[in-house]
């Protein structure tokens, strides 16, 4: 299954998909309340947004931002159309931010540049999807916590391996 990927930020027309994509596929499944759409996280400086597209629709999203101050950058709310999942969509999508970040070093959208080493990749991996992140090689890193009401567990990948 061929699939385009593309980093952007919140200015660009194709934001907007992915918030209706967001909701659709990952917020409104889990009853999180539509408020919760406006996620702070995308209004930092450093937030950037992977879009996986097939034919120009958007079929996958992950959100991303670095952490001020730190070597490490923490990534969110990521979703695979319902249609899509178990067809590695959603490997596809971690597997290019992991690239983005170790070959690349920067990330371009149409009004941003980002550049900086990275060492750690993270994210608060919902207790279902754990064993989906450790086949990717992230590591659990302190205690199960609960999040939205849902059980959580920090989810590391050093991106030195």
């Amino acid at each position: 299954m061929e699939i385009e990927f593309k980093w952007i930020d919140t200015e660009e027309a194709l934001f907007e998909q992915v918030q209706t994509h967001r909701w659709i596929n990952l917020l409104q499944p889990l009853g999180i309340s539509f408020d919760y759409l406006e996620n702070p996280n995308d209004q930092r400086p450093n937030s950037f947004h992977l879009v996986a597209l097939k034919d120009d629709k958007v079929v996958g999203s992950c959100s991303l931002f670095h952490v001020e101050g730190s070597d490490r950058a923490k990534f969110y709310q990521m979703s695979v159309k319902k249609e899509f999942r178990g067809k590695g969509v959603g490997k596809k999508i971690i597997l290019e931010m992991i690239r983005t970040l170790k070959e690349d070093q920067k990330i371009k959208t149409k009004n941003k540049l980002f550049e900086k080493k990275l060492n750690v990749l993270y994210c608060h991996g919902l207790q279902f999807a754990i064993g989906f992140y450790e086949r990717l090689n992230f590591k659990k890193v302190g205690e199960m916590f609960v999040e939205e009401g849902y059980e959580h567990y920090k989810m590391e990948y050093d991106l030195n391996l």
